[in-house]
């Protein structure tokens, strides 16, 4: 007569998402509590303005930079705490280590996701109470080609108002920040090991050759944030570089604007970024295989 033993049957995805998801939720206290104190400051902030001037809040997208900096937040604090190197990570038995860090990927952009609806509410909230206006139009002065005057004031303005597509810019942006910064939590060792040598390499070619070193460097910036699929187009649609603070009279600045955000030049640049961080993430992941 033979012994039979049952091993336990492993939990399948939607469980250890289900788990990962409220594990997630109770790491992210501590950020969502000073995240949480950082909105009602500026909405204090945003009061005030409002009592001074007399104009409410437009409802307006706030842009690819707040988010980002959330997706950077949320990327890194989703790994906090854990040895995600080295054989301290057996805990993630009896699931495989790929699926518990896919798990805990996909809670941790859930629970983004989720904060990035919040700030949606938060400004219509802000909008509604202060009285603001929901379809606000603003007149920005157009220079599609040549210098500018001497008063850029003088320029021809177009009416702008925020597009439905826009709104799609600030998650697109907190999903940037996440891929590349879960990329790096997973995937990098010694991260600071790495942000020194880059400094080391990028000092040894200035010396080296600091003309040709330099320019080369700024051409391939110059390329990779500010070109037709740069990093610029897919957080922010283009609008940094568009636009242009320009003296004009009586001490005063006026934004000039070198074109419009087009959607399918942001959603071409967002597409690559994205794939490029897919892949990033998909081969930290690898990385962790079972040894």
């Amino acid at each position: 007569m033979s012994l039979q033993i049952a091993l336990p049957r492993p939990p399948g995805f939607t469980a250890v998402l289900h788990h990962q998801a409220r594990a997630v939720r109770l790491a992210l206290r501590r950020e969502a509590l000073v995240i949480g104190v950082a909105v009602l400051f500026l909405s204090v902030v945003g009061f005030i303005d409002v009592l001074n001037e007399g104009s409410g809040l437009p409802f307006e997208p706030v842009g690819g930079g707040p988010l980002a900096l959330l997706g950077l937040i949320f990327a890194f604090a989703v790994w906090k705490g854990e040895h995600v190197f080295g054989p301290a990570h057996l805990w993630t038995l009896p699931v495989a280590r790929g699926r518990h860090l896919l798990a805990k990927t996909l809670a941790g952009y859930g629970w983004l996701l989720a904060a990035c609806v919040l700030e949606f509410l938060w400004q219509v909230v802000m909008t509604a109470l202060t009285g603001g206006d929901f379809t606000p139009v603003e007149h920005r002065h157009l220079l599609l080609a040549g210098p500018p005057p001497a008063d850029p004031a003088s320029l021809p303005t177009t009416p702008w108002s925020p597009k439905a597509w826009e709104w799609l810019i600030p998650f697109g942006a907190a999903t940037l920040a996440y891929l590349f910064g879960t990329a790096m939590a997973l995937g990098v060792r010694y991260k600071l090991r790495w942000l020194l040598g880059a400094a080391t390499l990028y000092a040894m070619l200035g010396v080296a050759s600091a003309g040709r070193a330099i320019q080369l460097l700024a051409r391939v910036a110059e390329t990779v944030i500010g070109g037709r699929v740069g990093l610029d187009q897919a957080l922010t649609a283009g609008q940094t570089g568009l636009a242009d603070e320009m003296p004009g009279r009586a001490e005063q600045t006026v934004i000039v604007w070198r074109g419009m955000p087009d959607p399918a030049h942001w959603l071409s640049a967002w597409t690559v970024w994205a794939a490029a961080g897919l892949l990033l993430v998909a081969l930290a992941i690898w990385r962790h295989g079972e040894r």
